[in-house]
């Protein structure tokens, strides 16, 4: 009788690529953010294409990408972080000079929020938060009539590490627009950077936020989802 052969038993291969982002060992960046406009740490990053073997990364496959990426919203541009420390140390004399004007203009129109709003933008781009703060007290019926306004002066006082001020005026705004998709966001922002930090009331703000259709809410929404469950890897 004709013996069978044993079957020939195989296995399956899963190989494919992925790419791994990790930080540059270049120090951050402390400027304004020309996503969220807000005072931030911008990181030095690079990614770079890996083939792997079975989700084991073997050998890479294209070469770094350089990058930098916002501590605070997370958004990535396609920048040198060397030219952004030389640009960001050096001083705009005529956007000064342009707030000065800014400024004049709006004592003859003390109503005119989107003239405040304007003056509030080109402060914290120079990181003049105090100047920022001032004209928002020189101005109110300005800032007090507008939910942009308003929204723009709470994203001054969070980059004048002022969180719980912040988030008072972002419920103004709201109180005003509740689709202030970007009130909504930052008041998670602030959340988060209160002490102690609130990450269930920010996921729950920036969810509104992204519900509104807001940039960046889902990785906000991540982020203070990892500080409620931050893992076994967590200092």
């Amino acid at each position: 009788m004709r013996k069978r052969r044993p079957a020939r038993r195989g296995f399956i291969i899963f190989f494919g690529w992925r790419k791994i982002v990790s930080k540059r060992p270049e120090s951050p960046v402390q400027t304004v953010c020309p996503a969220c406009r807000q005072q931030s740490k911008l990181l030095a990053m690079q990614g770079r294409d890996w083939f792997t073997l079975f989700f084991i990364p073997v050998f890479p496959i294209s070469g770094a990408k350089r990058f930098v990426k916002c501590e605070n919203c997370q958004t990535c541009f396609e920048a040198d972080i060397e030219q952004l420390r030389h640009k960001a140390s050096m001083p705009d004399p005529r956007a000064m000079q342009q707030s000065i004007a800014l400024y004049n203009t709006l004592r003859e129109s003390p109503k005119d929020s989107a003239l405040l709003n304007q003056l509030l933008e080109m402060y914290a781009g120079m990181r003049e938060f105090d100047e920022a703060l001032a004209a928002g007290r020189h101005f109110p019926e300005a800032l007090n009539a507008s939910a942009q306004c308003l929204t723009t002066y709470g994203k001054v006082n969070l980059a004048a590490n002022r969180p719980r001020e912040a988030m008072n005026y972002f419920e103004l705004a709201l109180a005003k627009n509740p689709r202030m998709a970007e009130a909504h966001f930052y008041t998670a922002v602030a959340l988060i950077s209160s002490t102690p930090p609130d990450p269930q009331q920010a996921i729950a703000s920036a969810r509104q936020a992204q519900a509104l259709g807001y940039a960046n809410a889902a990785e906000l929404i991540r982020q203070a989802e990892r500080m409620l469950n931050p893992g076994p890897d967590a200092a």
